[in-house]
């Protein structure tokens, strides 16, 4: 899975988990564990596509800890609604992008902006069914 689509997909499915109805304790523990999944894929996908090194995977993964960390905050705050969710989380997004290029070399920053730029693949739609004669 392309990069851009990784952070996506994990934004996406931690938007979805924390805008599920009735949430309590357990579902916030289960949050925060979705986010943590979430950020050690990233991590992998990260490694695979700049082929980062152990000591970089580590920084890595504790920003993106510490982005889930914070995400999960925000969910459990009642006081806030979607819309003050969203903005705070994608404030604390575009923190943790700010962050990652000191952590990178030269290569991987070149190599990061160009997976950013690149347009996302999607799977191409099923073809139609051949007609009946």
């Amino acid at each position: 899975m392309h990069f851009k689509n990784s952070l996506i997909v994990g934004l996406l499915v931690a938007t979805g988990l924390a805008t599920t109805p009735g949430s309590n304790a357990a579902d916030g523990a289960k949050q925060k564990d979705a986010l943590t999944l979430i950020s050690q894929m990233r991590v992998k996908q990260l490694t695979k596509e700049l082929s980062l090194t152990e000591e970089q995977q580590k920084k890595v993964q504790a920003l993106f800890d510490e982005e889930a960390k914070r995400l999960a905050v925000i969910q459990a705050n009642d006081g806030l609604d979607i819309n003050q969710k969203y903005e705070k989380k994608m404030a604390i997004k575009k923190e943790s992008n700010e962050n990652l290029p000191p952590l990178l070399t030269t290569e991987q920053k070149a190599k990061l902006e160009e997976m950013k730029t690149k347009p996302t693949r999607r799977k191409k739609p099923a073809s139609p069914a051949p007609a009946n004669p």
